[in-house]
């Protein structure tokens, strides 16, 4: 096996690469600016009006036990959102 193989865990799973986020508030993210920036064809932006905007709009709170940061404790909330990371190096190639 050669350095850059990977060794399988000693329960028999390989390990899996996953990249992974947290989606909470994602909907609120959108909604909560009147204002958001456009990128531009020369790469500056532009301030414009947020057609999703709404001012009633109100975050989610967190689940209980969230930490605020992604950990292998978010692996089974149903705001995390997750991809395999070989496959996406695999796609930006």
């Amino acid at each position: 096996m050669s350095p850059d193989e990977e060794y399988p865990a000693p329960c028999g799973w390989s390990p899996i690469h996953i990249e992974g986020y947290c989606l909470l508030n994602m909907e609120y993210e959108m909604r909560k600016d009147c204002h958001v920036l456009e990128m531009q064809a020369d790469g500056s932006f532009m301030s414009v009006d947020n057609s999703m905007y709404d001012p009633d709009v109100q975050p989610d709170p967190r689940p209980e036990g969230c930490t605020g940061s992604v950990c292998s404790q978010c692996i089974g909330c149903v705001y995390f959102g997750w991809c395999d990371a070989e496959e996406e190096e695999k796609r930006s190639n």
